[in-house]
């Protein structure tokens, strides 16, 4: 919770109290802690999350910084697990895999350290995750998340104020995760985003409409896929 808070501020800063909150006229105040939409927040962020992971054992890969992995003892079992538990990052938000035991220690520790909040497997960053393992398949899906999002925007009282930056954001990221032919018609509307109207809204919902009705599409990972990559002949150059 609050991320982005937690850490120290690495330089003199200071900021304006929020309008309405000064104890005198001209106040100033002077950081400790890092804010939101400060130019490091997210890296000094990352800083003390590796720093505290990198403690708990766990070392990040050469070629992705947030892809962390604890080695296992070494062994002379050519069987025996490299690892006991492995973590994946996007900013605050990670997932771990480890035995139940294990993940129950490293749980409590970041936990004690950060008060995390947790979920179950089937969601993650707004993504949600079917695995069929006898097939071998994992689909990653917005299912969910659409269907909020629909709810959220469908019935919106306007009389309170016009959610078009929100509305925006929300299909921002749903095109970024699984439904790239989007991308572009999204883009055009955040370009709006400083002098939007209502039709600017309206059209806003159009793209969310299309969106719903491809809300099924996903990204579909295969056991023995590599290399075997199939791209739908209509993304094709010529159609």
């Amino acid at each position: 919770p609050q991320a982005f808070l937690r850490s120290d501020a690495d330089c003199t800063i200071f900021v304006y109290p929020p309008k309405g909150q000064s104890d005198f006229p001209g106040q100033l105040l002077k950081l400790s802690k890092m804010l939101y939409g400060s130019k490091q927040a997210a890296a000094l962020w990352y800083n003390l999350l590796n720093t505290f992971l990198l403690k708990l054992g766990f070392r990040a890969s050469s070629m992705d910084p947030c892809f962390y992995r604890r080695a296992c003892e070494i062994t002379n079992d050519p069987t025996a697990a490299r690892s006991d538990a492995i973590i994946i990052l996007h900013v605050d938000d990670m997932r771990v895999a480890a035995a139940p035991e294990v993940l129950k220690i490293i749980h409590d520790q970041l936990f004690v350290e950060f008060q995390i909040t947790t979920s179950d497997t089937g969601r993650f960053l707004g993504m949600d995750m079917d695995y069929d393992l006898t097939k071998g398949m994992l689909k990653m899906h917005m299912h969910t998340y659409i269907e909020s999002t629909v709810e959220r925007f469908k019935g919106f009282d306007l009389s309170k104020g016009v959610p078009y930056r929100e509305l925006v954001g929300s299909l921002l990221w749903i095109v970024l995760c699984v439904l790239g032919p989007e991308l572009l018609r999204v883009k055009d509307l955040a370009k709006r985003s400083n002098r939007f109207t209502i039709a600017d809204y309206k059209d806003a919902l159009k793209v969310l409409d299309r969106i719903v009705a491809s809300k099924q599409y996903g990204i579909i990972f295969r056991r023995g896929g590599a290399n075997k990559e199939f791209i739908p002949s209509k993304t094709r150059l010529g159609g």
